[in-house]
């Protein structure tokens, strides 16, 4: 659920979004903040560990080129999927910063050159151009190499005979994950930026989350008008008390914000007090 979020640290994000230009009125605000929350009740890394760490991951996914509601909705999927392969919502947050931050950088420029003959820029540049973010350019690399590895081919061959299929199909599971592994770790040379890289090639639960966070941007799922847990502990989007000065154009977007807030708040009292259905 989306409870005990600090208020200072939904400010800090909506100053992020909105500053730098993820997002450019209320509408698409409340949109994203919808499917933030959307995806946090849907994994366990929660809207309260959404708003503690995106402020920090999307100006990286910014840099690789990543932009709009799409781009809020990706890193709260890419922390969703990271949040399956690590411990804990502070290292899966390591994950996908690590992540986000290696997919354009120098070094991984300098791996991807060496296997693919190609500008890394270039390449992330071409595939904004045909609407491919970088999440979903490597995504896709790391799957089409993946594929074509033909040790994994002579496995699955040899399983395919194998006399016990759910025996054959476990041990696949378990060859495939090494596979990409192996893949991953050709650019990627960090281990938390490989198990963030890992995390988002997991197409069946990726796809959950984002059907849910394309239906709350969509409208289809309004979390801020019946979560009260999470209103009362959010609204107003004051970001006053964290000791922050932002220029009027993003104090102004905030305050816009608030009726909204309040009303959502006022809302979810009201249907609070009545008697519960058994």
């Amino acid at each position: 659920m989306a409870n005990n979020a600090n208020p200072q640290d939904v400010g800090k994000l909506a100053n992020t979004v909105y500053g730098q230009g993820f997002v450019t009125n209320v509408d698409e605000l409340k949109r994203a903040n919808n499917a933030i929350i959307a995806v946090g009740q849907k994994s366990s890394f929660e809207y309260k560990n959404q708003v503690m760490h995106m402020p920090s991951q999307l100006p990286y996914a910014k840099t690789a080129g990543m932009s709009g509601l799409a781009a809020v909705r990706d890193v709260a999927v890419l922390n969703g999927t990271s949040s399956l392969v690590m411990g804990t919502p502070d290292e899966a947050a390591v994950a996908t910063h690590n992540y986000l931050m290696k997919m354009s950088s120098q070094d991984t420029a300098k791996d991807f050159k060496k296997y693919n003959r190609r500008d890394l820029h270039e390449a992330l540049m071409d595939a904004r151009a045909k609407g491919i973010s970088a999440l979903e350019f490597w995504q896709q690399l790391i799957s089409q190499e993946m594929a074509e590895d033909p040790k994994l081919n002579k496995y699955k061959a040899k399983l395919d005979k194998a006399k016990n299929p759910q025996e054959a199909k476990a041990i696949l599971a378990d060859i495939e994950m090494i596979a990409k592994g192996s893949t991953i770790s050709r650019y990627f040379q960090e281990m938390r930026g490989q198990t963030g890289a890992l995390g988002y090639q997991n197409a069946p639960y990726r796809k959950i989350l984002e059907d849910t966070a394309n239906a709350a941007i969509r409208g289809e799922f309004t979390p801020n008008e019946s979560n009260f847990a999470y209103i009362s502990q959010t609204s107003p989007y004051k970001i006053s008390a964290a000791g922050q000065t932002v220029d009027a154009a993003e104090k102004h977007i905030l305050d816009d914000v608030t009726p909204y807030l309040s009303k959502a708040a006022d809302a979810a009292r009201q249907e609070s007090s009545s008697p519960q259905k058994r």
